[in-house]
């Protein structure tokens, strides 16, 4: 019993002594990989920039935390295939291996930006960090740009102003009903009904530092789909590397020893 005793007691028995507590700027970016490509994946970078917060133990144990504005993109494509009106008409049937259906891919790329606050717990060794945990983000806007192609390829087979030409103002009305042979539009919005507010996952890293200054390399795992409906779209999160520096100041030191 005297051993069992003695060995709680040692458990919850620790000095809280040279405790720190750090604050200060910290700026950097998120590499984000938008596209899979044959000749290199297509990465870009966006903003990452905030205060961190962190509170260092005796036993190289440190709690991280603070504050940042955090942008993240996404890139996806959805495909339909029509039948433009006047084409419903006539029919596929009717003209056995002639294709007059309209094939549009619409090209989209999301950009949000997010108010995040990681919590993590790190342990440090001459000025070698590592440190995991998780992180929450709350969306404050966001921005999609999308491009429509549309490609009809009976039209590329034909030459319309030679066909209907003679018509005159009834050549020039029956050429508006058809579609065209190619077709390319761009869209921009900041509409986010259809986007999730809330953000989270798994934060993991490694650091340097060095009197006040230090070099982070993080990366992001998200959880969650960063849309309410998918539209039959696979499921995409938030998943992307993040460089960062940061210059903190010492704002509390203290000396004490205290059990459990």
């Amino acid at each position: 019993m005297k051993i069992i005793t003695s060995l709680i007691l040692l458990l919850f028995t620790f000095q809280l002594s040279a405790q720190k507590m750090l604050l200060g700027p910290e700026i950097g970016m998120n590499l984000i990989k938008l596209d899979e490509q044959d000749f290199g994946d297509n990465y870009q970078p966006s903003i990452y920039a905030g205060g961190a917060f962190e509170y260092q133990f005796e036993n190289f144990l440190s709690l991280k935390t603070g504050i940042y504005v955090s942008q993240k993109r996404q890139a996806y494509s959805a495909a339909d295939t029509s039948l433009s009106e006047i084409f419903s008409f006539i029919g596929t049937a009717s003209i056995p291996g002639v294709d007059l259906s309209t094939y549009t891919t619409t090209y989209s790329r999301q950009s949000q930006t997010y108010l995040e606050i990681p919590i993590m717990a790190g342990a440090r060794w001459k000025g070698l960090e590592v440190f995991g945990g998780g992180y929450f983000g709350f969306m404050m806007a966001s921005k999609r740009k999308d491009k429509e192609v549309s490609n009809t390829p009976f039209m590329s087979t034909i030459d319309i102003e030679a066909l209907l030409g003679d018509l005159g103002g009834a050549g020039g009305f029956l050429t508006s009903l058809l579609p065209q042979a190619y077709e390319e539009s761009l869209i921009e919005s900041t509409e986010n009904s259809n986007l999730n507010f809330l953000d989270y996952g798994l934060k993991a890293g490694v650091g340097y530092s060095k009197d006040q200054f230090g070099f982070y390399v993080n990366y992001n795992f998200g959880f969650s789909d960063f849309r309410k409906d998918k539209m039959d779209l696979k499921k995409q999160t938030h998943q992307y590397f993040q460089f960062s520096l940061r210059y903190m100041f010492e704002i509390s030191k203290k000396s004490r020893s205290s059990i459990l």
